[in-house]
């Protein structure tokens, strides 16, 4: 009887482990730090945008509000993207499909992103080493 409970209790670890994967990790602590705290914030640009270049969170301005008259300030900008995107679908979970390392500082992350409607798509991230910390710079 222990061991049938031990046994099942393994097993209920492992199928716990696995439900929250992301996909492919990295040797690179840093790395592996920026791009879990840019996925775990996805909904909030005053956190994300910590792990992301100014330019990307230009572009990403851009992308939602249709303003590029660059006559704002970066917290201006991320203050009106907040704003906007305040009520849009959540991010749930994420899993990189696959990876292509340019250089020793640019890489490629094919992922598949899950919302909070049970939707799901695929997209791509440019991540360079900026500064010797690595940053979101790019969606494709």
């Amino acid at each position: 009887m222990r061991l049938m409970l031990l046994c099942f209790c393994f097993l209920f670890l492992i199928s716990c482990s696995n439900e929250n994967s992301h996909g492919e990790e990295f040797e690179d602590q840093e790395l592996q730090y920026a791009i879990n705290n840019y996925f775990n914030n996805f909904d909030d640009i005053n956190k994300w945008s910590e792990f992301s270049t100014e330019d990307f969170v230009r572009r990403a301005y851009f992308w939602c509000s249709g303003d590029n008259t660059n006559t704002k300030s970066l917290a201006e900008m991320k203050k009106i993207y907040y704003d906007i995107n305040k009520n849009s679908l959540k991010l749930k979970n994420y899993y990189i499909d696959e990876y292509n390392f340019k250089d020793n500082n640019q890489l490629v992350i094919k992922i598949t992103r899950t919302w909070s409607n049970g939707s799901k798509d695929k997209t791509s991230y440019l991540i360079i080493k900026q500064n010797d910390s690595w940053k979101i710079d790019n969606r494709f």
